[in-house]
């Protein structure tokens, strides 16, 4: 399975991983004074990745830390198979909407890209042919409480990325953003 390779270079700690999560994940922001805490994802069947950065970002020790793009992460990466066909979905959490959550999404886009290159490279497994990219900005508006929402969901296109941007959400189905 592609998604086992992940197990390969990726940290145990950093990755926690369900078998069936029918009842679906949360996913957190870990910044304390964030006003949007976390979002259940739902739809989810077979076993699931999920890689959540924290509130410390970067991926690697080698870059200057006064670089302000380069340690910019998104804050959780979800892996998963749906009706045999593999999706990697990019989320960032905004509490109100921010500008750099597109830097965010591409930063850990190429990264994750080194990781599956690494993985065909020394490993022989090919991983990065077979994923789905699902880029999704979840946010407050202001003076908006959390809701439900349904699809359509609004989208725009940023740095060569089709981001998904979910105001106010609560719940967000997995199958309304792979239909």
């Amino acid at each position: 399975m592609p998604i086992d390779s992940v197990n390969i270079l990726i940290k145990s700690e950093l990755l926690k991983i369900y078998e069936n999560p029918i009842t679906g994940i949360k996913i957190k922001e870990r910044k304390k004074d964030a006003k949007l805490k976390e979002v259940t994802l739902t739809g989810l069947f077979g076993k699931t990745y999920v890689w959540q950065f924290g509130e410390k970002r970067g991926f690697c020790n080698c870059f200057k830390n006064t670089d302000p793009y380069v340690h910019k992460a998104c804050d959780a990466i979800v892996l998963t198979e749906i009706e045999r066909k593999w999706y990697i979905l990019f989320i960032e959490m905004k509490s109100f909407r921010k500008e750099d959550y597109c830097l965010q999404l591409k930063n850990t886009d190429l990264f994750l890209d080194y990781v599956f290159t690494l993985l065909d490279v020394y490993y022989n497994k090919k991983v990065k042919h077979v994923m789905n990219k699902i880029f999704v900005m979840l946010y407050l508006s202001k003076g908006h409480k959390p809701t439900v929402h349904k699809r359509p969901y609004p989208c725009e296109t940023k740095m060569g990325l089709r981001i998904v941007k979910i105001p106010n959400p609560i719940h967000v189905s997995i199958k309304d953003l792979i239909t």
